[in-house]
């Protein structure tokens, strides 16, 4: 039987740069739903985006998310660049109310381990990440929290060369 890991951090904790370490290991990964979501609707990435064009946002990454998850085959170990619970995080750290839909789905949804990158010690903007060291950081804290409250148990993985990382997280879930 499969199972589904989350990999998440705040930006620019190495997060995608782990999924790939880990899918050229062969293992199923899905990429960051809310990266794919905001390339294609660039007008969203700014604070000018209203109330409802947040809220669409939301449940775009949400769909895309549940649409990705879905194709994971029943029998392979699967990683995810992020989890559905993420994005409450995202919207607390903004001081957004999380959609419902999105409520509801983190209710249902459990993976079988969250692992929670430490931040690398440099912080890059780009067209999607556009959080401040600061707001980063406040990102990462609630990450914690959140999966938490949902019933996971967060593991924290320190800042080491990929390969290491990649080695941690496989002998963490026994792999």
């Amino acid at each position: 039987m499969g199972r589904r890991f989350v990999v998440t951090g705040a930006p620019c904790s190495g997060k995608t740069t782990l999924i790939n370490e880990l899918g050229r290991r062969g293992f199923y990964i899905v990429r960051e739903s809310a990266r794919r979501v905001l390339d294609l609707n660039p007008h969203m990435r700014h604070s000018s985006a209203t109330i409802g064009d947040r809220d669409l946002l939301q449940r775009n990454i949400l769909a895309l998310q549940l649409e990705e998850e879905r194709k994971i085959p029943p029998d392979r170990t699967a990683f995810l660049d992020s989890g559905i619970h993420s994005g409450i995080a995202y919207c607390e750290a903004v001081g957004l109310e999380p959609h419902e839909s999105l409520l509801a789905a983190c209710e249902k949804n459990r993976y079988d381990g969250v692992f929670v990158l430490d931040r690398l010690p440099v912080y890059e903007n780009d067209s999607v990440r556009q959080q401040s060291s600061e707001e980063a950081q406040k990102l990462h804290e609630l990450l914690y929290v959140v999966y938490a409250r949902f019933g996971h148990k967060p593991m924290r993985v320190p800042v080491m060369p990929v390969k290491e990382r990649a080695d941690f997280v496989e002998s963490c879930v026994g792999l």
